[in-house]
């Protein structure tokens, strides 16, 4: 979401949003009509809670519901309340369904229409897609806002990084009192070597990746961060991206990425996802024996060593 060009107001708030899951599988088996009504009527459910805790509901989207908060503790109190709800089965329709929840508070930018716009909303919109199925995520600015009882209810589950963030943040998922027996968590891990990178090889041409520069897109568009001109390359063809202490590599392309990491056999991603392992080899469209191999790109992983300038 993007800022309007003239915002009518700025200030400071708490933006929630609550995301249905498994909507999509609602409307196969019910059908358009009776999926609809199912899913306006838990999103009902939801703004009415947000009401009772003095929240506003900007918009709704699909299946998912915007709301925005004077301050983190009516946000906390209504997405413990959601939460709530969907744990014991309330919000329901035709059954009961699960949500997703992701809150953060900050500026925050209001159009001429009524809606925010923001980094605040950005991040928020962030928290909830990497919130899993009943589980609310916040970020350390809320949690700071918070008095010491809703503090406690509050758990750090570690430093992520954000889709378009520049750093790490850290989260917390909210706690409820009904849930005696929360899934345990694992003493911290030492943190990964602080130059951990990984570079990559295009040509005559090395760029790398680390925490001063966490992603990188690769297209045959011009906004791309390395633009490869080829047939069978997609305008956006994949991106690599480090998380926590891992390199991930993600096929957004049409025709597909094929990888092959050490002596293991390539594999192709399309429209998938898989962590970067040690040294190997990625290919854009087609098998690496197959392709041009100036359109080929190696990479291999380092950590420990002294921080350099991304290329």
């Amino acid at each position: 979401m993007t800022a309007t060009a003239h915002p009518a107001h700025a200030g400071t708030g708490t933006i929630l949003f609550a995301d249905i899951v498994g909507s999509t599988e609602l409307y196969e088996r019910l059908g358009d009509a009776e999926a609809l009504a199912a899913v306006t009527a838990v999103l009902g459910q939801l703004q009415e809670i947000a009401g009772r805790c003095q929240g506003r509901v900007v918009k709704t989207l699909g299946d998912e519901v915007m709301v925005s908060f004077g301050d983190p503790v009516a946000a906390f109190t209504a997405a413990s309340a959601m939460l709530e709800a969907a744990i014991q089965g309330q919000l329901a329709a035709v059954q009961p369904v699960r949500i997703r929840l992701g809150f953060h508070h900050g500026a925050l930018l209001r159009g001429a229409n009524g809606d925010w716009f923001g980094d605040t909303v950005n991040t928020a919109a962030r928290l909830v897609k990497l919130s899993r199925p009943n589980q609310a995520l916040c970020s350390a600015e809320v949690v700071a806002s918070l008095p010491s009882h809703q503090q406690a209810a509050a758990r750090c589950i570690g430093r992520f990084a954000l889709k378009g963030k520049q750093s790490e943040r850290e989260l917390f998922e909210v706690l409820l009192p009904a849930d005696p027996h929360p899934t345990a968590l694992n003493p911290p891990l030492p943190d990964a070597a602080p130059c951990r990178a990984l570079l990559l090889d295009y040509g005559a041409s090395r760029f790398r990746i680390d925490r001063n520069r966490p992603a990188l897109r690769i297209g045959r568009a011009a906004g791309n961060d390395l633009v490869c001109e080829h047939a069978l390359v997609s305008r956006h063809h994949f991106r690599i991206e480090l998380r926590r202490d891992r390199f991930v590599l993600v096929d957004e392309s049409t025709n597909g990425t094929w990888v092959r990491m050490r002596d293991q056999d390539e594999i192709r991603l399309l429209r998938e996802e898989l962590p970067l392992l040690g040294s190997g080899l990625i290919a854009l469209g087609r098998p690496s024996g197959q392709g041009d191999p100036a359109h080929c790109f190696r990479f291999a992983i380092e950590a420990g060593a002294a921080a350099a300038p991304a290329d």
